[in-house]
């Protein structure tokens, strides 16, 4: 089991490569390669040489000596009545494809489409969308993962899950996707803020699980913060992903912790964000009595 971070959270402020770079320093096996929050490499994905992008990357990560595990793409995907934007993004997200297959993540996620106007089923929009990228996800030889997702609930002023967010209804959703290419990325505060504990969830997507999503939060808004900032039972979390046979890395997303900090502290945070991803990787090996 690797231990990964998303580049999301100090892209901003220190480019790509050196996050890369800061990542490897910090003590992590690998990196989470965000394209959906680029800042300070401009929006290379947009240009005709986005591929000198890529191989930028690359060559920062195999200099350092660290695998790209994950990737994460741009959203929303889909704007329902906008297809100017929804052409463009759709040709963004096949170039976020081959950027991340390139730089060796095996796995991209993609968010679905969300709120759904009256009248659309949103499992079958999503179904629409999805197998839309399976000719991609062969020609590059990458997977999809479809995360747990919320929305806002205007008439209540509040969050709430998405048409496909609650673990019953996802997994109910990637019963009708191709295992070949698709699997589900598991995101711990999306569910707190679903309304279902996280280690719940976990047991209901039983061996459906592919990548991972890991911060902490109050329950109420997707804070994004480092495991035990929040309110989450990191024990029991560590115990459902031994108990459902979870085999995949351990990547944190904890973006709003590593992008609170100036530049010089970065290189700290990522330090003792590598050092609680260790203690609760230690937990998980426990439970499997390693």
């Amino acid at each position: 089991m690797f231990l990964s971070v998303s580049t999301a959270g100090i892209e901003p402020k220190i480019g790509m490569e050196n996050a890369i770079r800061a990542i490897k320093k910090a003590g992590f096996d690998a990196f989470d390669l965000s394209l959906h929050n680029l800042k300070a490499d401009g929006n290379p994905v947009e240009s005709d040489s986005y591929m000198d992008f890529a191989k930028r990357v690359k060559k920062a990560a195999d200099e350092a000596e660290i695998i790209c595990n994950q990737s994460h793409a741009t959203f929303p995907p889909e704007k329902f009545g906008d297809e100017e934007y929804n052409k463009a993004t759709f040709e963004k997200i096949r170039r976020e494809m081959e950027i991340a297959a390139y730089v060796g993540a095996p796995v991209i996620v993609v968010h679905a489409t969300k709120p759904m106007p009256k009248g659309y089923d949103a499992a079958e929009e999503n179904l629409r969308f999805y197998r839309s990228l399976i000719p991609f996800c062969k020609e590059y030889g990458i997977k999809v993962a479809v995360e747990n997702l919320f929305e806002w609930d205007e008439l209540r002023d509040r969050r709430k899950p998405c048409g496909i967010g609650t673990s019953e209804k996802l997994s109910a959703f990637m019963e009708k996707l191709p295992k070949e290419q698709f699997t589900v990325c598991f995101d711990v505060g999306h569910a707190a803020i679903n309304v279902e504990n996280p280690e719940d969830a976990i047991r209901n997507l039983k061996g459906k699980i592919g990548c991972l999503h890991i911060h902490d939060n109050d329950f109420v808004v997707d804070r994004h913060l480092v495991p035990y900032l929040g309110k989450a039972d990191w024990d029991e979390i560590c115990r459902a992903l031994v108990e459902t046979g979870y085999s995949g890395d351990f990547t944190l997303e904890t973006v709003h912790f590593d992008g609170a900090f100036p530049e010089e502290l970065i290189g700290v945070a990522l330090e003792f964000e590598a050092k609680v991803g260790r203690h609760l990787i230690n937990k998980i090996k426990k439970y499997k009595g390693e």
